[in-house]
C-alpha cells in the first residue's frame, strides 16, 4: 500500500517563477530531506524529459499505476493549451507522489537513483540498503517529446 510508504524526501513548494528557460516556464521547487531543507529551479522541459519521462519509461504501466503516479503529471496538452495557466500544484502532486513511490520496497533502485541525480541533485550520498541491494538495470530511452508551440512556429519560419 503506497499510502504507508515513508516518503524519501517532501516536497514543500513548487512555484511557477516569472523566469523563462529557453522558453520554458521555470519552477521553484522546495524540498525537505534528512540533509536538509534545499530550493532548486527546474524548467518545466527538464521535469519532463529529464524526470517524468525517463520515471514513467522505466516503470512497467502496472508498477506506475501502482505507485499513484499515472495521470498525475501535466499532459502536453495541458502545457501548450494552457500556457498561462500555474500547472505548479500539478507538478507538485506528482512529485509528492514520487517521494511515497520511492519509500516502497519494490520501487526501482535505477529509478529512484535517477530521481536523486534530476530532483534531489545528488544531495543524498546514498541510498537505502534495500535499493541498492537491487540490481542496476539501465534505464530506457524516453519516447521522443514533441515540439512546443514556439518551436513550431520558429521551424515554420526558417
Amino acid at each position: 500500500n503506497h499510502l504507508l510508504a515513508e516518503p524519501h524526501f517532501a516536497v514543500c513548494s513548487v512555484r511557477r517563477l516569472p523566469d523563462k528557460m529557453n522558453g520554458s516556464t521555470v519552477f521553484g521547487v522546495e524540498v525537505d530531506m534528512e540533509e536538509g531543507l534545499f530550493m532548486l529551479n527546474l524548467s518545466e522541459n527538464a521535469l519532463r524529459e529529464k524526470l517524468h519521462d525517463p520515471v514513467k519509461a522505466a516503470l512497467s504501466a502496472e508498477l506506475y499505476e501502482r505507485f499513484g503516479l499515472a495521470g498525475l503529471f501535466p499532459s502536453w496538452w495541458s502545457w501548450l493549451n494552457r500556457a498561462r495557466a500555474d500547472l505548479s500544484i500539478y507538478i507538485q502532486d506528482y512529485l509528492e507522489q514520487l517521494a511515497l513511490a520511492m519509500g516502497q520496497e519494490d520501487f526501482p533502485w535505477s529509478v529512484a537513483e535517477l530521481v536523486h541525480q534530476v530532483l534531489l541533485e545528488g544531495r543524498v550520498s546514498e541510498l537505502p540498503d534495500d535499493m541498492a541491494e537491487q540490481a542496476q538495470e539501465p534505464l530506457p530511452e524516453a519516447p521522443e517529446a514533441p515540439a512546443s508551440a514556439g518551436e513550431e512556429a520558429e521551424e515554420a519560419e526558417n
